[in-house]
């Protein structure tokens, strides 16, 4: 698998795209995605919505899971929030931790862009049978 059969895979995750996720590097066990935080993205207290964070965190999980080729799904998942960010950018590494046959766990900080850290979301995959579908 190469990196540009797998953006096309996530160019079809159409929810990502509506709100602005990218992923910027990807490999196997390893991915890092941002945002442009913009208005459409705070809550009632002018701050990021906590489901923007999650959602990064989990887009970047889902890319370092992924990118081996075998479909990985997401079955187990926690996240602790640490303080809002703060600037423009959001940004979530994801290393995976463990993995054996069908089950992998994932690390994700997620850090503003001036490296404070905002979030940490740990994730376990199941890896399915199936291959990933790229077009």
């Amino acid at each position: 698998m190469d990196k540009q059969d797998y953006d096309k895979f996530l160019q079809r995750d159409r929810f990502a795209k509506f709100i602005g996720l990218e992923v910027t590097e990807v490999k196997k066990g390893y991915a890092v995605a941002q945002v442009t935080i913009t208005d459409n993205h705070l809550n009632e207290f002018d701050v990021v919505q906590g489901g923007l964070t999650f959602t990064l965190a989990d887009y970047a999980f889902a890319a370092a899971a992924n990118f081996g080729g075998q479909k990985a799904v997401g079955i187990n998942i926690t996240i602790s929030y640490f303080q809002p960010p703060q600037g423009k950018v959001l940004t979530a590494i994801a290393q995976e931790l463990h993995a054996k046959n069908k089950l992998a766990s994932y690390n994700v900080e997620v850090r503003d862009e001036y490296e404070n850290l905002v979030a940490v979301f740990i994730g376990m995959v199941y890896r399915k049978k199936e291959p990933l579908k790229y077009d």
